[in-house]
């Protein structure tokens, strides 16, 4: 157990660790000189068979940010108040910042009873029910002591052994996070970070990063609670003895992550709350400092469901920071004002991949809503429901903090449906999964219906009939999908359904008829535009429009400005290379060869050569060509002429 004292400066909190443990955590020497803890201290002991450490933090109001550094993280409270002097200042203020940090554990010591009679002790009881009333220190046992005449203290010791008993064991999992606190260089041993550990395991030789400046390290040593470990846990202090950085680039306020969970964002949605004791409302975009872990950075409230935020109520909102925090789902940030001299407010965290854009849509909010549950599976199925575009999955994960293996086990109990595209994996809802596939069929059949004339449909033009529209990853997907169980075919840009052939309309179909024949009498050698256009008593502009159609519907392809070719043409011309191929000793054949078994003439040779080259038929080898795919496989998907 990890237990943090809390209260006003000099009521006693440092002796009081040092009756249990032994140890003064007052180290620097500027604590020693002015009497006063200024940094957080640490200190350790074994109190049967459970092994405690002990948070000191500071008390004077200069060093609030100290302490916000120290209690990150916390399983418990000791909240101290000194029996001479009663509530202070910062007796209230610490007992709000433990309030917005969710603390479910707490004793609350009254200090220096040997300096107050019992009437005033009386009277300061009641005092302090009155200030904890409501809060998550009301239930809490009260314990006096007096630390150099060891009042107390055996009862104080009782009570933290059977609270550290009735905690839960924190489950390991996750991907490891480690909130640094303080670097420092040891003889000997090199650059060493301490913190708190808030997920996941880590073994000596891990390799790991210093987030949120992706600086790779690799741990050397651990300690775990001050002792010598293999490993380092959720729950615990660790001390890790780092290689591969240098000192000068470690800093309190970074955190040691794997890969998966170094993910800095300048942008997070949060459920923020404004104590009911608060002095203002919290209006929107206020200038604050946002304090996460033993992170400190400045940045504005965003306001997501109105422009002020009244004393005891919540809202949804943003935090928009002028430095990257590297946070995940449930991690508890403090707010405090621009001068940083008063705690404003507490923000739990929702998401990580927050949109300036969507903040205030209702479609945004509900999502947030649903992301407030706990429990990831809970909060997927829920996700799921109702986002018919379904959810980013590797955004899920990394929000959640969910190793690859626990997301998918998440993902199954959620009966998530994963789509890959082009975008990332994506989770739907089997029933989007299966009306989003109807839909497309549908919407395909109506299109041949009104434009029987067309091959098929383009991605961009299908997804503009759909209210709203999926994403264009999703959609493609979606299609590919169909394509490969043959209920869709693709040709070229377009999408039609597999059994659809198209038709020109009945003004068009009987001069394409004349112009068919035309151009199938002319065998390997197709006549110009303006032949065409005398032989079958047509305009040039005509016959160039018909042709143009004709081509949009597979009917012909264009391989000059002013020549287009029959598809069954090019089929022929396809089996001619393939049998001079064949006959070549090195499967190579020349553009001259070609030329002159074909007929074709240069000019045409060469035109009918770079379209095999463009459909990847063949590549040119110096003035050769050899056979790269089969016939059949590149001429699939031309459709026989009407």
């Amino acid at each position: 157990m990890i237990i943090a004292t809390a209260g006003h400066v000099d009521h006693g909190k440092t002796a009081l660790v040092k009756a249990l443990t032994g140890v003064d955590t007052d180290t620097l020497k500027e604590e020693k000189r002015r009497g006063l803890t200024i940094e957080a201290g640490f200190a350790y002991c074994d109190m049967g068979s459970v092994r405690i450490g002990f948070v000191d933090v500071p008390g004077h109001h200069q060093f609030v940010n100290n302490m916000l550094c120290g209690v990150a993280g916390i399983d418990a409270v000791m909240l101290v108040i000194a029996a001479d002097e009663g509530i202070m200042p910062q007796t209230v203020e610490h007992l709000r910042i433990v309030e917005l940090l969710g603390v479910e554990h707490a004793l609350l010591v009254i200090s220096r009873i040997d300096r107050a009679d019992p009437e005033l002790l009386a009277i300061l009881e009641g005092d302090i029910k009155t200030l904890v009333r409501g809060t998550c220190l009301e239930h809490a046992p009260f314990i006096n002591t007096a630390a150099p005449r060891g009042d107390g203290i055996d009862e104080l010791r009782s009570r933290l052994v059977a609270m550290a008993a009735a905690l839960p064991l924190r489950p390991i999992e996750g991907n490891f996070r480690m909130a640094v606190d303080r670097t420092f260089i040891l003889k000997g041993t090199g650059v060493v970070v301490t913190g708190y550990v808030h997920a996941g395991e880590i073994q000596t030789n891990d390799e790991l990063i210093l987030s949120p400046d992706d600086i790779p390290v690799r741990v050397r040593g651990i300690f775990s609670n001050d002792r010598p470990a293999n490993t380092a846990s959720v729950g615990h202090r660790c001390a890790l003895n780092l290689g591969g950085v240098d000192f000068a680039r470690t800093h309190r306020g970074q955190w040691l992550t794997t890969n998966d969970a170094n993910q800095g964002t300048r942008r997070i949605d949060v459920r923020l709350t404004l104590p009911a004791d608060a002095r203002n409302p919290l209006r929107h975009w206020t200038p604050v400092h946002i304090f996460h872990g033993a992170s400190h950075v400045t940045g504005r409230v965003a306001l997501s469901e109105g422009p002020m935020l009244d004393p005891g109520t919540s809202s949804l909102a943003q935090l928009v920071l002028e430095s990257p925090i590297v946070a995940t789902h449930g991690d508890i940030c403090i707010l405090r004002n621009q001068a940083s001299d008063e705690t404003l407010a507490g923000a739990v965290v929702l998401d990580i991949f927050a949109s300036p854009q969507e903040r205030r849509h209702s479609e945004r909010l509900a999502r947030l809503g649903s992301m407030e549950n706990p429990d990831p599976t809970v909060c997927l199925r829920s996700l799921i429901s109702t986002a018919s575009d379904g959810v980013e999955m590797k955004q899920f994960r990394l929000n959640r903090n969910l190793t690859v293996v626990e997301a998918q086990k998440v993902f199954q109990r959620a009966h998530t449906v994963l789509i890959s595209t082009e975008d990332g994996m994506r989770g739907l809802h089997p029933d989007h999964w299966e009306k989003l596939g109807r839909d497309i069929h549908q919407r395909i059949t109506g299109w041949h219906e009104s434009r029987p004339e067309s091959p098929g449909i383009r991605l961009n033009e299908l997804r503009a009939t759909f209210d709203p529209p999926p994403s264009p990853a999703l959609l493609k997907a979606a299609l590919d999908t169909r394509v490969h169980g043959g209920e869709v075919r693709q040709t070229g840009p377009a999408y039609h359904l597999s059994d659809f052939r198209p038709e020109l309309a009945d003004e068009n179909a009987a001069l394409w008829h004349i112009v068919y024949n035309n151009m199938k009498e002319s065998e390997m050698r197709p006549p110009t535009i303006e032949e065409l256009a005398t032989a079958s008593g047509l305009t040039v502009e005509s016959t160039r429009a018909l042709l143009t159609q004709a081509e949009n519907m597979k009917l012909a392809v264009q391989l000059e400005p002013n020549r287009f070719f029959l598809p069954e043409t090019l089929l022929r011309l396809a089996h001619k290379l393939v049998e001079l191929a064949g006959a070549s000793p090195d499967g190579r054949v020349t553009t001259a060869a070609y030329r002159d078994q074909s007929g074709l003439g240069r000019n045409l040779t060469i035109s009918v050569l770079e379209h095999f080259d463009a459909v990847q038929f063949t590549r040119r080898i110096g003035n050769s060509r050899c056979l790269i795919k089969a016939v059949d496989v590149v001429f699939d998907n031309q459709i026989p002429a009407n």
